[in-house]
């Protein structure tokens, strides 16, 4: 009986080789498939892990309605976790499109320059790779807001504007008419004082937990602040976990 089962099945194949040689080659691409997919998923973990890790990417973010102080500061750097201090202005440009104005980051999601150089003395910028890439600066141009002429010295991108939302409240980016901006200390502070952004500062304070405390614990030593506003108080905290950013507001 097995004798006659082994020559029907050589039969079988003779009659119908093509058909299995069909079968195996779509079991081989799809197995080839499947693993090429593997692979480059791997790839793209182990290449965003690496560049978070070379810029520092926050935790979380809080807002604030009036600065920190210095004394409330370093209780919380106390505890372990680190701060720094996001800041921002924004400055509309002749063609109505939005910079957004950030000091140059030192410790936490820090630039990664794709292009030239960071900004080091007066009025030079970097820009966000997207709005250059939309309005084509390269490093070399120049860009006009605020009554000044900048220099760009450099391109890059940053991990807090992977997605270049102006508000979390936007649908969808607009690197045309929004983009960032980064220069030296020196400059961005004698811009504050010359008071010509569209609205007044933002203070944002972007914050890594080094793994002294949970978001929840530094959200209640941060509703301790004693701030004082005669807008009120409010904080605006933003966790980042998992690439999603959930916002809540409450009164300190």
């Amino acid at each position: 009986m097995q004798k006659v089962l082994q020559k029907r099945i050589l039969r079988d194949f003779k009659a119908n080789i093509a058909r299995y040689l069909a079968l195996g080659f779509l079991i081989i691409l799809s197995m080839y498939l499947v693993v090429s997919m593997l692979e480059s998923a791997e790839t793209i973990i182990r290449g965003s892990l690496k560049s978070d890790e070379k810029s520092k990417v926050e935790d979380g973010q809080f807002s604030l309605f009036v600065p920190m102080k210095d004394e409330e500061w370093k209780k919380l750097e106390d505890k372990g976790i680190t701060l720094e201090k996001m800041f921002f202005m924004d400055y509309t440009l002749e063609d109505n499109s939005t910079i957004r104005l950030f000091k140059n980051r030192e410790h936490i999601d820090k630039m990664i320059l794709k292009e030239g150089n960071m900004a080091a003395t007066e009025n030079e910028i970097v820009l966000e790779r997207r709005y250059a890439e939309v309005h084509d600066i390269k490093p070399g141009d120049t860009v006009k807001f605020g009554g000044r002429t900048f220099k760009v010295t450099g391109i890059g991108t940053v991990p807090d504007y992977d997605s270049m939302l102006k508000s979390l409240g936007d649908t969808g980016c607009d690197s045309k008419n929004f983009g960032l901006g980064f220069v030296d200390s020196d400059t961005y502070d004698v811009m504050r004082n010359e008071g010509k952004s569209v609205k007044s500062e933002e203070y944002y304070y972007a914050y890594r937990l080094n793994d002294s405390m949970t978001d929840d614990e530094l959200k209640d030593e941060l509703k301790k602040l004693k701030l004082e506003s005669d807008a009120g108080n409010l904080l605006s905290f933003v966790k980042a976990g998992d690439n999603v950013r959930i916002q809540a507001a409450c009164h300190l």
